[in-house]
């Protein structure tokens, strides 16, 4: 059986990113329950055009929705035909970092969150605003804290946690915050090298109003498997670097990109801020791995969180 919250999460997350950049996701054209056992589903499917735009945030600190229901849903979204990258005149990961870029510098929303619970593998991701409305909170808690009730008991773990929230996310994610870097993007939410491929869709263009419509076919790098939610640009980078697959030659022209894109002439990088900052995105990461799948990763969480507690003074 196929979750029915995984379904709900994927759809709309690859909405999200559709509506901001088309050509860089799959189009999901609907998700929905099959009949079982000759017997009619109990609902009707959702489609891309069953609501104009994303659905609204929920109201803060609303409940985790249902985990579960009977029955066994399907999504349904292009098919991505695989490529060589040779096959474009550009590089596979300068297409991506255009794309990408595009992604990250156009707002959707001014309080961090999702309508609908997303998944990182098999962790839900609790996605309604916190009652400050601001990003360290929402990551504090609706990442680091939510993730780590998934964690096998390690009073080592939780208390290195819990430092991290109360003295290193106020040090690095208050700064960005203040210096007004306030407006949320689509981050994709588990951009791996896994999770993006140079391929070739052909794709029949939704028609609100139900006519013909000429099949297009677009080629170039699509991203996949999301778990997005609105949040800063940087959220997705720690997840990048965890695994690696994003050259210097990818990251160059991503930069590039985000000051054209956003109008500035000067690259605003704080390298040391920046790096911790990424550190901390990554180590949700860890968490997450360590929940899944067990105690690998348990030492790249405790050594991320000690040295960035290090960073601010107060290390051990």
């Amino acid at each position: 059986m196929i979750h029915f919250l995984f379904n709900l999460g994927e759809f709309y997350s690859l909405k999200a990113i559709h509506l901001s950049v088309p050509s860089i996701c799959p189009l999901p054209y609907c998700y929905g329950e099959l009949p079982s056992n000759g017997a009619p589903s109990i609902s009707e499917p959702t489609f891309y055009t069953s609501e104009v735009g994303m659905p609204p945030l929920p109201e803060p600190n609303s409940p985790l929705p249902e985990t579960a229901r009977n029955g066994t849903w399907f999504l349904l979204t292009d098919f991505i035909s695989p490529l060589p990258s040779s096959t474009s005149s550009l590089p596979t990961q300068a297409r991506l970092a255009y794309k990408l870029a595009k992604l990250h510098t156009i707002p959707v929303a001014s309080c961090p969150g999702f309508p609908v619970t997303t998944y990182c593998g098999d962790t839900p991701q609790p996605n309604a605003p916190t009652v400050s409305g601001t990003w360290r909170e929402f990551f504090a808690e609706r990442r680091l804290c939510a993730v780590l009730e998934r964690c096998p008991g390690d009073a080592e773990v939780r208390g290195l946690v819990g430092r991290i929230c109360k003295e290193v996310i106020p040090r690095l994610l208050g700064k960005e915050e203040e210096d007004g870097e306030k407006d949320m993007v689509v981050v994709h939410g588990d951009l791996w090298s896994g999770n993006y491929m140079a391929g070739r869709i052909e794709r029949v263009p939704i028609d609100p109003q139900g006519g013909a419509a000429e099949p297009e076919v677009l080629e170039g790098e699509f991203v996949f498997d999301s778990s997005a939610c609105y949040g800063p640009p940087a959220y997705d980078y720690g997840i990048m670097n965890m695994f690696g697959g994003f050259g210097a030659s990818f990251w160059t022209e991503y930069r590039k990109c985000m000051r054209e894109f956003s109008g500035t002439t000067t690259d605003k990088r704080d390298e040391k801020g920046d790096k911790e900052r990424e550190k901390l995105y990554e180590l949700y990461h860890h968490l997450n791995h360590f929940a899944i799948f067990g105690g690998g990763y348990r030492n790249g969480a405790v050594v991320i969180m000690r040295s960035l507690l290090a960073e601010g003074g107060r290390g051990e």
